[in-house]
């Protein structure tokens, strides 16, 4: 859309948004929160709660625009606040000033999330492990995990798929260059 009514693409800012801002990824003490700060007052509001409420009123952060045209102070003033500060502590000051957040996951995070439900099934060795439930199935109790090759024939059959031959212990021979077995 800022290409065909702006005349011009965006510049990529990864997980900061490209026409709002502050709206992205800040790194904290412990980890790092997402914020969005969606309105002059909310940038208002934010800078209070920090303890600068001067900040969000100075002219090049006044509105929306100054602060994308400034990102980079904006950037300078913000970050070294959320780098002393625990995930904890920088959630608590978005919550007072109305700020949208978010946690920002690490893959080593997903194991444990609360929203993660597993369901545990049974290898073909007879262990049990717990995998992923497939979202939307509460009500999954699936089987135990067949063995490799286990299926196979059912499968080949119900789809008429022909059993190929067990392989050969000659070599098969080689094609020609016109096509033929020479």
């Amino acid at each position: 859309l800022h290409l065909e009514h702006g005349g011009q693409p965006t510049d990529r800012h990864g997980m900061r948004h490209a026409s709002i801002y502050p709206y992205g990824l800040f790194a904290t003490a412990d980890g790092s929160v997402v914020i969005a700060v969606q309105q002059n007052e909310q940038w208002r509001r934010l800078c209070t709660s920090m303890g600068d409420p001067d900040l969000g009123v100075q002219p090049e952060f006044a509105d929306n625009v100054d602060r994308v045209r400034n990102r980079t102070l904006v950037d300078a003033r913000l970050e070294p606040w959320f780098a002393v500060r625990s995930t904890e502590v920088a959630i608590a000051c978005l919550e007072s000033a109305g700020v949208a957040w978010s946690r920002c996951s690490e893959v080593r995070d997903l194991g444990h999330h609360p929203a993660l439900r597993r369901v545990s099934v049974e290898t073909p060795d007879g262990q049990t492990v717990d995998v992923p439930r497939p979202a939307g199935r509460t009500g999954l109790h699936p089987g135990p995990i067949p063995a490799l090759g286990q299926h196979t024939d059912a499968v080949r059959l119900e789809f008429d798929v022909q059993t190929p031959p067990p392989p050969s212990s000659s070599p098969s021979p080689s094609p020609s260059p016109s096509g033929g077995n020479t």
